[in-house]
């Protein structure tokens, strides 16, 4: 059944904290237990308020690429060295001065396990 139940910005916003609050309480196992189900709600009706009024983008790839960094424990030396580039190609990526080649992409793809999609911007 579908949740009619529609919530405003404010409402939203204080169920997303609460949900941060209470996310590490909720025992998965106890579906009766009452911070399971206030959990359970709150993330339905978030989740219906998002899909109808925020619009999500694609993440760029430099968004990717940092994002795995963080994943993969690598600083952009370690990156360079991976990618078999040099340090300073990748600082010039980060600040929009370089776009990386098709063997680079492929690299980036591939090692970094970022989508195709997102690395080519398509």
């Amino acid at each position: 059944m579908e949740n009619k139940v529609t919530i405003t910005k404010a409402q939203y916003e204080k169920y997303c904290k609460r949900l941060e609050e209470i996310e590490p309480l909720v025992n998965e196992e106890d579906l009766k237990d009452p911070i399971y189900i206030e959990f359970v709600k709150k993330f339905e009706l978030c989740h219906a308020y998002e899909q109808k009024h925020v619009k999500l983008e694609k993440p760029t790839l430099v968004q990717m690429v940092k994002y795995k960094m963080v994943d993969l424990n690598l600083n952009q030396a370690k990156l360079a060295q991976l990618l078999d580039v040099r340090p300073s190609t990748i600082s010039d990526f980060f600040h929009g001065k370089y776009s990386p080649s098709l063997t680079t992409a492929r690299k980036i793809s591939i090692k970094l396990d970022i989508a195709p999609e997102i690395v080519l911007g398509i």
